[in-house]
């Protein structure tokens, strides 16, 4: 993605963010498969993230920018999310939809060294506050996210484009719509959740302050859900190249059941419940993304340089980590293995 000083001074000129007399300079500071995101700095001071929106995954989601403006609108009073200014999905000036944001100035846990546990801990409170008061007026329901429709239709697609996995999953699809039921039977659909909780996500900036970014996969619904994301072994060896021990698993659940009131017995069944559909639900979107952007090239608005990146250190990697039939066949099993117990 190419961007060029003049055409950001004139953007920031135009938005009246910036006077006529600013230069500005910019640098990318991180991406992900769903976005870009730019650090742009005034001569006045001023720094803006530039964050664009490459694409959703979140099938009944057709505007991702709006919706992670909203989240950010949402949460403003808070102060553990950044600071939304403006969003523009015209594409008028840029390739892709736009949000800019206050730029926070700090280090993910992945960026500092200090050991993931005691980091987790220190920040566990912004998220017991984001479920306390974070404002959930139009973010999706849970019932949206853990959803049999959004299997079948993510299935129908694989099953048009011959994936090899695609009579495994038929065979239990029964057992998939069940488990989906019963999850939403069981789970609480009542506060605000980030939904993608991983050492990339939380920020310490320089005063000291933990923030929360990267709002597209929010969501109405049971705690628990964060919970389980935070203590899930697939995002640490993704994100982390390690797994929590045990014990460190057992030292954040008990600080979540201290700050929350929540009882262990409790939070270890949903999570338990949880952790088999982020499992499945991964699974099934990392050879959706492989088949629509590898094998049929379907995300035609995303330039050469992005699909890359999407490809190279996102499904790629991630593929390799857990797309396989011995994989699918054993989580499919516990599928079947929590309809038996959720009786």
């Amino acid at each position: 993605m190419k961007i060029k000083n003049t055409i950001l001074k004139s953007y920031l000129t135009k938005k009246t963010l910036i006077d006529t007399e600013d230069s500005v300079n910019f640098q990318e500071i991180g991406r992900g498969a769903f976005n870009v995101n730019y650090l742009v700095k005034v001569s006045s001071g001023k720094q803006f993230l530039f964050r664009f929106i490459l694409w959703s995954m979140r099938d009944h989601i057709k505007n991702m920018a709006e919706y992670e403006s909203l989240t950010l609108e949402n949460l403003e009073s808070l102060n553990l999310s950044p600071t939304f200014i403006i969003n523009d999905v015209s594409r008028k000036d840029f390739p892709y939809p736009l949000i800019v944001e206050k730029y926070i100035s700090g280090k993910t846990m992945k960026q500092r060294s200090e050991r993931y546990i005691e980091q987790i801990l220190d920040s566990l409170p912004i998220v017991i506050k984001l479920y306390q008061k974070g404002n959930t007026n139009g973010i999706t329901p849970q019932s949206k996210i853990i959803s049999s429709d959004m299997f079948r239709n993510r299935l129908e697609y694989l099953t048009t484009h011959n994936s090899p996995y695609v009579e495994l999953f038929n065979r239990h699809i029964a057992s998939i719509d069940e488990f989906t039921r019963k999850c939403n039977e069981i789970l609480d659909e009542t506060v605000f959740v980030h939904g993608d909780l991983n050492p990339e996500n939380f920020i310490l900036s320089d005063n000291n302050k933990w923030y929360l970014v990267d709002w597209q996969s929010a969501f109405v619904g049971d705690p628990s859900f964060d919970i389980a994301t935070l203590v899930w072994d697939f995002y640490w060896k993704f994100f982390a190249g390690e797994v929590l021990s045990e014990e460190d698993k057992n030292l954040i659940k008990q600080k979540y059941c201290e700050l929350s009131g929540t009882s262990m017995q409790q939070l270890e069944k949903k999570i338990e419940i949880i952790t088999i559909f982020l499992d499945l639900d991964m699974l099934l979107r990392i050879e959706y993304m492989y088949t629509r952007i590898i094998k049929n090239n379907d995300l035609l608005q995303i330039q050469d340089e992005e699909k890359d990146f999407i490809v190279q250190q996102r499904i790629s990697p991630a593929r390799n980590l857990l797309v396989n039939h011995e994989s699918l066949s054993l989580i499919l099993e516990k599928v079947k293995q929590a309809n038996e117990e959720m009786q």
